[in-house]
C-alpha cells in the first residue's frame, strides 16, 4: 500500500513581475538556483534546479503584489508552462504546498475512474466512467458532536454513542447547510449556501421538519472558501485515495475484505454503535473513517429515478450531480457489512429533512 502523500520541509521561492514583454525576478530567500524565465507571445516558462529530495512543486499566481497567492498548477519536473494573461502578472515557485487548514487533509486534482469497476455492485453504480476534479480540502474526521454543538443544538445521541470525539449523527441534510453557513461566518469565511437570496441562516428561518421546496433549491457556490458537504465525485475520489487512485481499493484503504476491520467500523465488529473518530487506520491520504461508522451526506442529488445519475453521462469535470430526487449518502455505516462499506457503493435518502441513527457528514472545502 502507497504512503499518505508527504511534502518536502525544504521551501523555496521566487517572485516573477511580468509586464508586456519585460520580465523581472525578485528572488526571496532560498530561492532555487538558476531560475530560467523565457517569455514568448502570452506565455512563460520557467525553469528552476532540481533540489535533493524533492520530487514536486508547486506555482502560484496573484494578480497584484498584496494579493492572496493562488495555486495553479504543480508538477514532479524543473519546468512549468503557463500564462499571464488576465492581469496574472505574480508568480510564485515553491518546493511545499500550502499547508492545508487544520483538521483537513489536502486532495490534490486529479482524474479518476468513478464506479465499480469489480462490477459487483448494482448497476446504479455503472458506467465506471471518467472524472476530472480540481483540488480542494477535506475533513480528516467525520464532524464530531463537540464541533456540531458548537453552532447547532444537541441531537439524540444517547443510542449509539455519545461523546465529544464521537461523530455527529441523526442530523438532517437540510440542518447541515445551516451548520455549513454557521461556521463559515464565525470563522470568517465566505458561506457556500445560500437560501432565498441569502447566505446568513437568520434569514432561512428555522429548519424545516417536513419536505421544503425552498430548502431543496438551495444553491452552493463552489468557488468559496467555506465549509460544504462533498460532492458525491469528491467523496469518491478521496475515498479512493485520490492520487492513488491506482491503487483500485474496495474499501477507503484497503483491497481485501480481511483488511477491513483494521480501517472500518461495521457490522462485523461495530457492536450495533458509532465509535470516537479515527479510532481506525486512515486511507493512502489520511482519511479516517471513509468506510464505516457513519453513512455521511453528500451535496448531490440522487437522481429523479433510481438510474438517472451522474453515472449517466461520459466523461465529466467538477460534477455536481443532478437537480432532482432524494439526496445521496456514501461509505456505509456501523450497520452495514462489508459490501455496503464498499467506495463505490452508493445510496440515497429522501427526503432531506429525514434523521437517520447511521448518518452524519465530513466537510470539505475549495482553497
Amino acid at each position: 500500500m502507497k504512503k499518505p502523500l508527504s511534502f518536502v520541509i525544504l521551501t523555496f521561492m521566487a517572485l516573477i513581475f511580468l509586464n508586456a514583454k519585460e520580465i523581472t525576478t525578485v528572488p526571496k530567500i532560498d530561492a532555487p538556483a538558476n531560475v530560467t524565465i523565457v517569455y514568448s507571445d502570452s506565455t512563460v516558462t520557467i525553469g528552476w534546479d532540481a533540489l535533493p529530495n524533492t520530487s514536486k512543486y508547486y506555482i502560484y499566481n496573484q494578480s497584484d503584489p498584496y494579493g492572496v497567492f493562488v495555486l495553479v498548477d504543480s508538477t514532479v519536473t524543473t519546468a512549468w508552462n503557463g500564462n499571464y494573461t488576465d492581469n496574472k502578472k505574480f508568480f510564485q515557485i515553491s518546493a511545499k504546498e500550502t499547508p492545508p487548514p487544520a483538521g483537513f487533509v489536502s486532495i490534490p486534482a486529479g482524474t479518476f475512474q468513478m464506479g465499480d469497476s469489480f462490477w459487483e455492485g448494482s448497476t446504479a453504480e455503472r458506467p465506471v466512467h471518467s472524472v476530472t476534479l480540481s483540488d480542494f480540502y477535506m475533513g480528516k474526521y467525520e464532524v464530531t458532536q463537540a464541533e456540531w454543538s458548537q453552532y447547532m443544538p444537541a441531537e439524540n445521541w444517547s443510542s449509539y454513542g455519545t461523546g465529544d470525539t464521537y461523530p455527529v449523527y441523526y442530523v438532517s441534510w437540510y440542518s447541515i447547510l445551516k451548520y455549513c453557513n454557521l461556521r463559515s461566518m464565525n470563522e470568517g469565511l465566505t458561506p457556500c449556501y445560500k437560501i432565498s437570496s441569502s447566505t446568513d441562516p437568520v434569514d432561512w428561518g428555522a429548519v424545516p421538519t417536513t419536505d421544503n421546496a425552498t430548502w431543496n433549491a438551495a444553491i452552493c457556490n463552489w468557488s468559496a472558501n467555506g465549509y460544504r458537504l462533498p460532492t458525491e465525485a469528491e467523496w469518491e475520489y478521496a475515498a479512493r485515495g485520490g492520487v492513488h487512485h491506482g491503487d483500485n481499493f474496495r474499501y477507503s484503504g484497503s483491497y481485501l475484505e480481511t483488511d477491513l476491520t483494521n480501517y472500518a467500523w461495521y457490522s462485523a465488529n461495530s457492536w450495533s454503535s458509532t465509535h470516537p473518530v479515527g479510532t481506525k487506520l486512515p486511507n493512502q491520504l489520511g482519511l479516517y473513517d471513509m468506510s464505516g461508522n457513519l453513512w455521511e451526506w453528500c451535496w448531490d442529488w440522487y437522481g429523479s429515478t433510481y438510474y438517472q445519475t451522474c453515472y449517466d453521462q461520459g466523461t465529466v469535470s467538477n460534477p455536481t450531480g443532478p437537480t432532482t430526487g432524494s439526496r445521496v449518502l456514501r461509505g456505509g455505516s456501523w450497520g452495514l457489512d462489508a459490501y455496503g462499506c464498499r467506495v463505490a457503493f452508493r445510496y440515497d435518502l429522501y427526503p432531506c429533512h429525514s434523521f437517520y441513527t447511521d448518518g452524519g457528514f465530513r466537510l470539505s472545502r475549495t482553497p
